[in-house]
């Protein structure tokens, strides 16, 4: 017996349930329909319009468009819990692109093809040193929306950018050569020792491995020396 409690307009032969199935009638009788998946694992179907012509839509899609009311005119849907085939209305929702994001980062944990990599794997990400309000190294993340999502700290880029002097109890600053230098000046000599040798393994040059050695090498000799390998 099929659940029909939505229909989109322009498409007067289809139907939606509140189990996110589409029923097509023809001939008289509802079939519901299967569906293929693509290579992002939506599930999409090719509906015929009222006008005659055959339009691909995803599952999700035609489920909100026809369940959901979206007032703000929002231009994507979310899958609140991340299963991309459960299209129950229950599990959708109308969101903004950077809605989106927040709820795949923050709620799911989950790192999509829109992310690529995040934190020390994400060749781009923009290490960042946490220091305590007395100056002192606290750390370093290895982006900024992990430094948020570690400390709480909610303006990061401000700090590093010296428009506010801290954040979340902390002061930031870019983990660039010279911010880098100062972390290093701060250490014990046994440290410093651990951090050259670590910069020679990396570089292959014991007399300038300071020099040749990238900020985020850098970063990753001092978490190692100090002990606290952060790991995103």
């Amino acid at each position: 017996m099929i659940k029909k409690t939505g229909t989109v307009s322009g498409y007067g032969k289809y139907k939606v349930d509140v189990d996110g199935c589409v029923w097509s009638r023809a001939r008289g009788r509802w079939k519901k329909l299967k569906g293929s998946s693509d290579k992002t694992g939506y599930i999409g179907f090719a509906l015929i319009n009222n006008k005659g012509e055959s339009v691909r839509w995803k599952a999700h899609r035609f489920v909100a468009t026809a369940m959901i009311p979206n007032p703000d005119n929002k231009p994507e849907i979310n899958h609140k819990n991340g299963k991309k085939g459960d299209n129950r209305p229950d599990n959708l929702e109308w969101v903004t692109r950077s809605e989106n994001i927040k709820h795949r980062y923050e709620e799911l944990g989950q790192h999509g093809s829109f992310y690529s990599k995040l934190g020390k794997d994400h060749k781009d990400s923009t290490p960042v040193i946490q220091f305590n309000i007395d100056g002192g190294f606290k750390g370093i993340h290895w982006g900024m929306a992990e430094a948020k999502r570690k400390t709480g700290a909610n303006n990061v880029h401000q700090c590093c950018n010296g428009v506010q002097r801290s954040s979340g109890g902390y002061m930031w600053a870019y983990a660039d050569h010279n911010n880098l230098q100062r972390v290093i000046n701060g250490m014990s000599n046994k440290q410093v020792g651990r951090v050259h040798a670590l910069l020679f393994e990396i570089t292959g040059q014991l007399a300038f491995a300071q020099l040749l050695a990238t900020p985020r090498q850098k970063c990753e000799a001092i978490l190692k020396a100090y002990g606290k390998w952060e790991e995103e």
